[in-house]
This record gives structure tokens, sequence and C-alpha cells, in this order.
């Protein structure tokens, strides 16, 4: 068999059923060619009666618990197609030649582990990963014998769960390829900060985890601080100090434990690949050169902060401040540089350039907008969103 959807739900069944229903239309296969699986965790409302009375030939797996993580390696176990996609219950492919385009470069190249599509929401806007090397999720498809030689999907919650699953993809001698003409859809939003303490204990911990776990030596220590700095502003300002200390200190826990253990820890050359050092700093430097750029400002306190920040130091260049907006990163100090307002970052001038950091599409250009209100000299920004891309593109030609 070709193809396996796995969809997960717990006490979303009209949610899901919409699911269900568009992938026969925007399936292109023969019908023996694709399956799909849906675990039901525990639900409350009816969703796995629904399933089964309106479409019998999902195949369906009733989990006694909530557990979203592990009911995900549940179903995967069960399928027995080649290639995988992890349904969200509030995603679907545009259109028929989007499964296509998934399955094609997979087919064509062995060393291809996972290819990720574009996330798009209601309001237009892109999903964005902490880095744009990680797989979307929602809008994946994985080869399933890489999944089963790395242990399944992630147990982890949050980012880390993207992460650790990217990592150890990487990490296996694969590739995550990166396409923006593959196009999912998302009905709702996705809550970028936890609401409730407990989930916020969680996330803490499991991000923390990643960098005592999987990244290796100094470079996990690098993370660990810059991921908990921010981490930490942020439980502050939505009054969950405490929750995030309780994180903090699991993942402690959890660090001495690995001290006596077999080490996990990822080779550089795949740290390389994921946080995308050499990228930087071959872009940095040729962009300082051009633009005759010494003193700048870096935008966005971002989760690769490091990559910039390191990028910056090693071509020479003398960094002035970070800038970023989020009352939650005000006042605080980043490896001597501070993080302010952009109003405040370009006070005084002698500003040379500017220098974006962050992946997030729907972030970069609200961004640009800001500092040009301050600063009117050369931006260089480090991810592109698509129509920046493809202007630049169409210039070169």
């Amino acid at each position: 068999m070709r193809l396996s959807y796995i969809l997960t739900t717990r006490n979303r069944r009209q949610a899901a059923l919409d699911i269900l229903r568009l992938l026969p239309a925007n399936t292109p296969l023969p019908e023996d060619q694709w399956e799909t699986i849906c675990v039901d965790n525990a639900s409350t409302d009816g969703t796995a009666a629904a399933i089964t009375a309106e479409l019998p030939e999902v195949r369906l797996i009733l989990n006694r618990t909530d557990k979203g993580p592990a009911a995900a390696n549940q179903a995967l176990e069960e399928c027995t197609g080649r290639q995988i996609i992890r349904l969200s219950e509030d995603a679907y492919p545009d259109d028929p030649a989007t499964v296509l385009s998934l399955l094609a470069p997979m087919d064509s190249d062995p060393q291809i582990g996972a290819v990720s599509g574009r996330l798009i929401f209601p309001d237009g806007n892109a999903y964005a990963g902490p880095l744009p090397t990680l797989a979307t999720p929602g809008a994946t498809c994985y080869r399933k014998p890489v999944l089963d030689r790395l242990g399944g999907f992630s147990s982890l919650l949050g980012p880390a769960a993207e992460y650790d699953l990217a990592l150890r993809i990487v990490n296996a001698g694969f590739r995550i390829e990166q396409r923006d003409d593959i196009i999912f859809h998302r009905r709702s939003e996705i809550t970028s900060e936890p609401t409730d303490p407990s989930e916020r204990r969680a996330l803490i911990r499991d991000h923390l985890t990643i960098a005592s776990r999987l990244l290796p030596g100094a470079v996990g220590r690098i993370y660990w601080h810059d991921w908990w700095m921010r981490d930490k502003a942020l439980a502050a300002r939505a009054v969950q100090t405490h929750a995030a200390w309780s994180g903090f200190f699991s993942a402690c826990i959890g660090r001495i434990s690995h001290i006596f253990t077999a080490p996990d820890a990822m080779s550089r050359e795949s740290v390389e690949d994921l946080f995308e050092y050499r990228r930087h700093n071959t872009m940095i430097g040729d962009w300082a050169r051009r633009n005759s750029v010494w003193r700048v400002v870096l935008a966005d306190f971002s989760e690769n902060i490091w990559a910039t920040f390191n990028a910056c130091r090693s071509t020479g260049l003398q960094m002035r401040c970070i800038s970023d907006n989020n009352p939650a990163f005000d006042k605080l100090v980043y490896r001597d540089l501070p993080i302010v307002p952009a109003g405040r970052a370009f006070e005084g001038g002698g500003i040379d350039g500017v220098i974006i950091t962050t992946s997030d599409p729907a972030k970069i250009e609200p961004t640009v907008k800001q500092i040009r209100n301050h600063f009117h000299g050369p931006i260089l920004r480090l991810s592109q969103t698509v129509k920046t891309a493809t202007r630049a593109q169409a210039t070169a030609a």
C-alpha cells in the first residue's frame, strides 16, 4: 500500500468527521492504495460511534486514555502504507495534487525522510515552526520505514516534538524537504501560548529536554540557556512563573539522569543542517560586505537567536541590541545585548543595518514595517516569505 493517513482525536467529533469526509475527494490514488486510521482518545462526545456509522472504511482504534503522542504511535503500528501523513483535526490538503506532490519526491529520492508543505491559517498567514528546517505538523508526509527505525513519532509536546522528530530524522542521515508549493489549510488558529499552568510546565520541561538530550556538548548548553530565558520570560508575562520553574526543575532531573545513560546526542553535522550555522555565516558576511555594514541591530528574540548572534560575532560585526516588541522580553539582556522595543533600538543613530532573525513568515514583514518607522538602511531577512523569495528570484533572473 502506498499511503496511510493517521488522525488522532478527542472530543472533536465534527472536526474529525469534516476532515475524514474530505479525504476520498482529495486522495487521487486507487482505493486499494491508501487507508485511514483514526485513534479516538477516550472521547465522550460520540466521536467513535459517529465515525463507525458514517465512515465504516476508516479503521478505528479506541484508546482508553487521552495521550495523543502514544495514540499516534499506536496507529503507526497498524499502518500498511509506505508513506504516512499525520493529519490534524483542523487541517486538510488543498486539492488532489497536494497529496501527489508529497509522495512524488519520496518515490524518487530514498534519502528524503519527510516532505513538508505549508499550513495556511484562516487569515492567510502560514504556520512557522521554530526553525524553517522543521517538519510542519499536519502538513507533512513521512517515510514509514524511517519512522519505524526511529521509534515513531515524538512523545514530547509542542515545539519540542517538532525538534525531537526532525533531529532524529536528520541525524539518521535523511533529509526533510521543504515545499512551499504544497498547501494544507487549517480551519482554526493555533494557540501559541498555553493558558493552563500544567501545560506550561510540560512544554518547558520537554523544550529543555531537547537541549540536554539531543544537542551535543556546548551547543546543548547554549540552547538550554537561550530557551529557558525565553520560556521563563513568557511564563512570567502570563503569570505562570511557578509552573515555569516546575518545568525547569523537572528538566534538570532528566538532565542528571542522562549523565548515567548512553548519550543519544546528534552529530555536529546534523546540528549544522538543522540550525544552519554555515548558511547564517555566509548570508550575513556577504550582506555586510555588499552594504558596508558594521554596526547592526538584531530584530526578534527568536529561538535560534544564537545562530545569528554567533554569525555576527564571527564576521566581526558590532551588535548594538536586539529589537523585539514583545513586552515579555523588554529589559532582558541576551549575552550583553539589551532587548528593547523597536522605538528604542535606533536611538542615537549610528546603525548600518538590521538582521531579521525570525523564520516566521507572519512576523517577518510586520517586523520590517516596524523597523522602517525608525530606520531606512539595509535589512537582511535570514528567512524569506514566499512572496519575497519569489520577487528575489525574479530579480536575479
